[in-house]
């Protein structure tokens, strides 16, 4: 990147190469975010480049140590006291038109126990939602810049479904 490229990256919705949105997706938030966590947490975050050669971000935090009874035991938090560990009745529907993306959030939904149903699109999503109703889902992870149908289009369509308009409360 050049340095006039560097001087703007941490601006939100801003990106070095315009290019990369149509590429790989993205908002242009994910440095102004880093930017705001770091700087939140009394850090900062660097940048250094050479054009053609590659980027490099370093990200410098000076964090305290946790007093040892901070967190609970592994038995304390498997008796149930803590959050659940596993929540394998929950119905999720994630939906990215990146596969890499639909992968991850797949992989780590199913560390608790969550097998989600993947849709590429907004519009796959009111498909399924519109075919399985209401009931059927818990959850749905929405990305918000996706190829046929977006995620703001496709969430104000879920919501003019039947039984779709207001959010339920969990039992």
């Amino acid at each position: 990147m050049s340095d006039d490229e560097i001087a703007h990256i941490y601006q939100p919705f801003v990106q070095a190469d315009p290019s990369i949105t149509r590429k790989h997706g993205g908002t242009g938030l994910g440095l102004a975010i880093c930017r705001q966590l770091a700087e939140g947490m009394h850090g900062s975050i660097e940048v250094s480049s050479r054009p053609g050669e590659g980027t490099v971000f370093r990200v410098r935090l000076t964090l305290g140590c946790a007093p040892a009874g901070a967190l609970p035991s592994r038995e304390e938090a498997a008796d149930g006291e803590s959050l659940p560990n596993h929540y394998r009745e929950a119905q999720v529907l994630v939906v990215d038109d990146q596969a890499l993306n639909r992968e991850i959030v797949f992989d780590l939904l199913g560390t608790v126990g969550i097998v989600p149903r993947l849709a590429e699109n907004g519009q796959a999503a009111i498909d399924i939602l519109t075919a399985a109703g209401a009931p059927a889902f818990d959850l749905v992870l929405m990305d918000i810049q996706m190829p046929v149908l977006d995620g703001l289009a496709a969430t104000r369509r879920i919501r003019a479904l039947p039984g779709f308009a207001t959010c339920r409360s969990s039992p």
